[in-house]
Formats: C-alpha cells, structure tokens, sequence
C-alpha cells in the first residue's frame, strides 16, 4: 500500500480538534509557568534553585557582579602581597592589610597553602569586575571588603575587619585547647610509623620527632630491627570537638637490639633545654647520623669499589643513600655554605663547612634549596637540597662525604663531639625529672594538665593520673569533659 505523504499527514493532524486542543493546553502550561514566581521557599529541601542577582545587581554590566566571598591559599612562595595583587585588590589596602596581620603574626612565616577568605561588603557597593583567576571565583578589583581572614593552622585564625576609614582591626582567634599528657607504648613489626597507631589516635607523626631527638645516635631506617619497642610520654592539646594536636615528646625509651636508650626532656630554670639520656649527657650530637630520614645505605664507605659506569676500581669515600628522586636533603650539622652548584660527575652538590676541622658534602642533587649559596649559614636538619641523579649516576640516590682536617672519614666510625652535659648546679632537679618521667612510660595512663594562663610560671598541677585499671571508670566523664580522640 503506498504510504501517505508527510504534508498530507500534518495536514489531517491539524484538522484533528483532539490533536490542536493538547497543542493549547501544552502553549498556556508553559506559559503560566514562566510568568507565575516559585515558591520563595521549596517544598523539597534537596531541591536546589539558582537564584538570579537582585534587580539592582541585574541594572549593572554583567561583568561587574561579584561573588560575596572569595577563597584562595598562598603559593609556593608566594607572600600575602604578592597574593593580595593576584587577586586584583588596591594597592593602598593591601599594605593596611599586611600590617594589621604583621602585628599579630610574622607574615614572613606564613606558610604556602594558607587558607585565605576575602568576605566583600553586603551593602551592593561592590564595583569589582571578576576575570579569570586560578582561585576560580574570579578577581575582585575594586569590591570594598567587610572582612578577610588568615588560618594559621588548625587552632589559630586571624580576622581582620575593616573600618569606614579604611583601616583593619585585627584579632588573633584562637580555638580553647587542654593539654592532655598521654603515654604509648609500641613495636616495631612493620614501620615505626605502624607501632604509634593506636586506637586512641594517630601518632605516627612522633616518629618524624624521634628520628630528630635520636638523629645523631641512631638511623632510624637501618638500625630498626622488628621487635624493638619505643615507649613515649608526649604533650597533646585537645580542642573541644575531641581532635587534638600533638605536642613536644617530654620522655621517651627507645629498645634498640635489646638496649635501651631514654631520652628526657629537661628545662633548666636558666632556660637552657635539651633531651638527655639517663646519665645526664645530652643526646644532640653535632651531626645527624644520617643526612636522609629513612632511607637505605646502597653502598658504603671504601677506598676500592666497581664504578657502573668509568667501568673501573676507584675508591668511594663517601656513603651513598637510596631514596626516591626529591627527597629532601637535611643538613647533617650547623654550618657555613662553601659551595653550591655543579660539580662535574657529582652533579649538584652542596658542600658545608662546620667549623675549622669537618666538612660535608652532598652530591646528585635533584635541586639545590632556594636561597643557598656560598657564606649563607645552615642549621643541622635544614633541607638543603632534593635527592637527585645528576652527573655520573644511574638512579637517584644521595652521595654524602665527610671529612675531618682536609681528609674524607667515614662518619660511621667517628667519635663526635656531642652537646654540653647537665650543669652540675641541675643534677639534682634533673634526677627528679628523670625518676618521675621514667616510672610514667612503665605504666601506660593519662594525665590532665591544668596550665592556668594567670599563672606566670605556668606551673604543671596534675589533676588526676589514671592507670590502665582505672581508665574504664572514668572513660565517661573524660568523653564528656574532651571528646573522643
């Protein structure tokens, strides 16, 4: 049968009364629905509207409105001026700005990341045009602010509001902390990271502390050993929701292939302070036993080895640490730059120079730390540089040379100087602080510490010591006093 044609088909659909009478009904549906408001307020609270500027903000070039706050963080090395300009703000307000902060905190200690709001003014002043900007919100250039806001960190915020004579007021906010004095005991089977897990909280970051109060005497990734065990008595700082910060080690015992290595915290009351081990000798030592944190030897010191590529014997004075391309590079002591840059085969090598008898050198840099050159002065754990393979070398690992009076040593067999001893005046009030810190890591509890702020002296008053036996029954009135870790 021969089909209809198409116009002929749309013809008899027109003539069709059913046909034209849903026709109408769909054109005054549509109709009424854009001419009749929505609810102010939807019925359904998962359903999300898109809300139209105000008739005001619509009367203005599009390119004009605003959003009412902007976020944005610090760059690497970014400072906060550099950040204000990027996001398009006067100039004149910007240098009032940093200087409301600056008397609140070091802005030259602002940390790349830093969070960073800027609320604008509510009142439809705005006049700033937003551009294209990494922040995604857009540049505000000529919007007056109401606020901006800095967070330090977890627990310090500063907010500055600004005045109608364009000054900012700064305040300093700070979340209300208690300090809880905690002991944790733990293995090594895996990782020393592993054996600070707890159920009661994440402490593995003390373990980044441990390598620097234990640096100078042993590495953390070669002389481990599974089964050795770590004891620590450790500051934390608990914010009313129950999270808490983890603060200075005040004791700890370290069980290294069946020796024990107590490290006390102790202040002097002529301010000196300094971990010390159970004897009274401090345990800095002018060199860290390793430039890298939990790395691997690959090849030690010898004056005969293969080279992989000259395919020949020389010697190798130095130790070699594998570790993966930019792993930061610690300055192994305090010390004066003597040179940084390319060193033929080494590479990227910085050499240091500690005093009138050692030297240090670290050769295959990745990149040499911003700022270092020769005559600037390092401190020991400074990073001065990033695990490379530059110059002969076939993967990345860290070349690290020492030498004594002129002539390459290996550091693992010196005998170096250490930091000065308790002074004799001390001993007896250091006995007491080793007797007392040393009997809390042999039983495991909790200590809430009270630090009123109107006590200059800022004297510890130990509230209550709970022992394992006892932590159930009071599990309920520390939940409610701090919050579960």
């Amino acid at each position: 049968m021969p089909s209809t044609p198409a116009p002929t088909r749309v013809r008899h659909l027109l003539a069709d009364p059913g046909f034209r009478l849903v026709v109408t009904l769909a054109v005054l549906s549509f109709a009424a629905h854009e001419l009749v408001p929505a609810p102010s307020h939807s019925p359904d609270p998962g359903v999300v509207r898109t809300v139209s500027p105000p008739p005001a903000a619509r009367a203005l070039p599009a390119a004009v409105y605003a959003p009412p706050v902007l976020h944005d963080s610090l760059g690497a090395g970014e400072t906060l001026s550099e950040l204000w300009e990027r996001n398009g703000r006067p100039a004149a307000e910007m240098a009032r700005a940093v200087e409301a902060v600056n008397a609140l905190f070091d802005v030259r200690r602002l940390r790349s990341g830093t969070p960073i709001a800027f609320y604008l003014d509510r009142s439809g002043a705005a006049s700033g045009a937003p551009t294209s900007s990494a922040t995604g919100y857009g540049k505000l250039v000529a919007a007056p602010l109401d606020s901006v806001t800095v967070r330090l960190d977890a627990d310090r915020t500063i907010a500055l509001q600004a005045a109608p004579d364009g000054a900012f007021r700064g305040l300093l906010r700070e979340i209300p902390v208690r300090e809880v004095l905690r002991t944790h005991t733990g293995c090594v089977e895996g990782s020393l990271y592993a054996a600070l897990e707890s159920s009661e909280g994440d402490f593995s970051l003390l373990a980044l502390e441990l390598d620097r109060i234990y640096g100078g005497k042993i590495d953390f990734y070669s002389d481990l050993q599974p089964g050795d065990c770590v004891a620590l008595h450790f500051q934390t700082f608990v914010r009313p929701d129950g999270s808490f910060r983890l603060g200075r080690i005040e004791a700890a015992e370290l069980v290294n292939r069946g020796e024990r290595h107590p490290a006390i915290w102790f202040e002097a009351p002529d301010g000196s302070s300094d971990y010390y081990d159970a004897d009274g000798n401090s345990l800095r030592r002018q060199f860290l036993k390793s430039p890298l944190k939990f790395s691997r030897i690959s090849s030690g010191f010898t004056l005969r080895r293969y080279h992989p590529i000259l395919k020949r014997y020389r010697a190798h004075p130095g130790i070699d640490y594998a570790a993966p391309a930019g792993t930061p590079v610690q300055a192994a002591g305090n010390g004066v730059v003597k040179t940084a840059g390319w060193k033929g085969g080494y590479g990227r090598t910085v050499q240091l120079r500690h005093g009138e008898v050692y030297e240090t050198a670290y050769a295959h840099l990745s990149r040499i730390a911003p700022g270092l050159r020769p005559g600037v002065r390092v401190s020991q754990g400074e990073v001065i540089g990033y695990v490379g393979s530059t110059g002969l070398s076939t993967g990345a690992h860290l070349d690290y040379r020492f030498s004594k009076n002129g002539k390459f040593v290996n550091p693992m067999d010196e005998s170096l100087p250490t930091g000065d001893p308790i002074a004799p005046q001390y001993v007896t009030l250091f006995v007491e602080r080793k007797d007392r810190a040393l009997a809390l890591l042999e039983e495991p509890g909790v200590i809430l510490v009270d630090r009123s702020s109107d006590d200059a002296a800022h004297k510890t008053d130990v509230m209550a010591i709970r022992s394992p036996a006892a932590r159930q029954d009071e599990a309920d009135q520390d939940a409610a006093s701090f919050g579960d870790d």
